[in-house]
C-alpha cells in the first residue's frame, strides 16, 4: 500500500511541472538543475558521499537515501545527483529520483508518467527504447529530448537475478552535457 500511495503522490507531483519552460524549472525532492549542492551539504559532506562507479571523472555523483538526516525525501527512496567534478559550487547537472517497485508495477506506472511528461513537453522529441539489454539486466525507458540537448527520462530497471539491487522506477532530468558524458565517456 505504501508503494501505491507513493506512486500516486509521484504522479500528482508531476502536475507542478506543467508550467515549466525548461529543465531547470523541474524539481525532484526540492532540487533543480542549476542548484548548488552546497545549499544542502558542506563541501566535506559532499566529498565524503561521492560515489565512484565511472571510468571517467568529468562528472561525479552522490546518492541521497530516505534515511538522510539533512534532506528529507518525501516521494523517492533514493535520489542521485550529478555535478562536474571540478565545479567548486557543485552545480547540479543531473537529478534522478528512484522508487523501488515490482517490475510489472513499474511498467504500468511508466505509461502514466510518460503520458504526463508528453503533455508537459508536447514539442519534445520522444525516444522509446524497449528492453535495452545492459550488463546488469534490462533497462526500459522513455526519453524526452529538448531543443537544447537536455532531457527527461522515465525508466524501469529490471535487474537480473545475480544483482543485489532491487528493480525500480527512475525519473531523471539531465543537462545535455551530462547526458553526452554518460553516453560517451562515463563507462568506457
Amino acid at each position: 500500500m505504501r508503494v501505491f500511495i507513493a506512486v500516486l503522490v509521484l504522479i500528482f507531483s508531476l502536475q507542478s511541472w506543467t508550467k515549466a519552460d525548461d529543465i531547470s524549472d523541474f524539481e525532484i525532492e526540492g532540487m533543480s538543475i542549476g542548484d548548488s549542492l552546497l545549499d544542502y551539504y558542506t563541501k566535506n559532506e559532499i566529498e565524503s558521499k561521492k560515489v565512484d562507479y565511472y571510468k571517467d571523472n568529468t562528472f561525479s555523483s552522490i546518492n541521497i537515501y530516505n534515511d538522510d538526516l539533512i534532506i528529507n525525501l518525501k516521494i523517492y527512496e533514493q535520489v542521485v545527483v550529478g555535478f562536474k567534478s571540478n565545479d567548486k559550487n557543485y552545480t547540479l547537472a543531473a537529478i534522478s529520483g528512484i522508487l523501488v517497485l515490482d517490475i510489472d508495477d513499474c511498467f504500468n506506472r511508466i505509461k502514466l508518467i510518460t503520458k504526463e511528461i508528453s503533455n508537459i513537453f508536447p514539442n519534445a522529441k520522444p525516444t522509446n527504447e524497449k528492453n535495452l539489454q545492459v550488463t546488469f539486466g534490462k533497462h526500459t525507458y522513455n526519453k524526452f529530448e529538448l531543443n537544447d540537448g537536455d532531457n527527461v527520462k522515465v525508466s524501469c530497471v529490471d535487474y537480473d537475478s545475480t544483482n543485489e539491487y532491487p528493480d525500480h522506477l527512475r525519473i531523471a532530468i539531465n543537462k545535455g552535457d551530462y547526458q553526452d558524458w554518460l553516453n560517451e565517456k562515463a563507462y568506457k
